[in-house]
């Protein structure tokens, strides 16, 4: 399935098939692989009745599935847009023959020759950073304590190489006596 650099916005979505990420207000919204390449495709062919076969053959070439399959994978869908309590539907069933998307996209096409701004990488988890903050208190306490004395007469290899193990492998000192 070709993913190029499209964005498409409807209602408080934005679809970005070439980071594979469906997001609902800025926030991620989580989708299997098969449901994302299903809205994908939804997507891409807007307002135009696919055949069930074809969806089937075009989110799983080369394999035998059933219908039921493209059933489940849209009813995630479904529930993954919020399709409930009388708000937007988003995937119309066209009976025995196939399913549309009917929502309005926007579709945000970059210019041939003109490259999209890279986005900012997320920063890392509260928790990666309380992991890394720890680390280097234990770093630290080890070069500054008697063990560091210890550890460069007993560890062949030297005192530096002792705290990086530590640092990767807490649980491993291999200048433990």
């Amino acid at each position: 399935m070709p993913e190029g650099n499209n964005l498409y916005e409807f209602g408080p979505f934005r679809l970005d098939p070439a980071e594979r990420l469906l997001l609902r207000d800025g926030k991620a919204v989580p989708l299997t692989p098969k449901a994302f390449e299903l809205l994908v495709l939804l997507v891409e062919n807007r307002g135009h009745l696919l055949k069930k076969d074809e969806l089937i053959e075009r989110v799983w070439p080369n394999t035998f599935v059933e219908e039921a399959n493209l059933a489940q994978n849209v009813s995630a869908l479904r529930k993954a847009l919020d399709n409930k309590n009388g708000g937007a539907q988003y995937i119309e069933t066209v009976p025995k023959r196939g399913y549309r998307f009917t929502a309005a996209v926007v579709d945000h096409t970059p210019a041939a020759g003109v490259e999209s701004p890279a986005a900012e990488p997320p920063s890392p988890r509260p928790a990666t950073r309380v992991a890394l903050a720890g680390s280097a208190v234990v770093a630290f306490a080890l070069c500054s304590s008697p063990a560091r004395h210890r550890c460069s007469r007993t560890c062949p290899r030297g005192f530096l190489f002792c705290v990086f193990v530590f640092m990767v492998s807490p649980f491993f000192v291999p200048c433990a006596d």
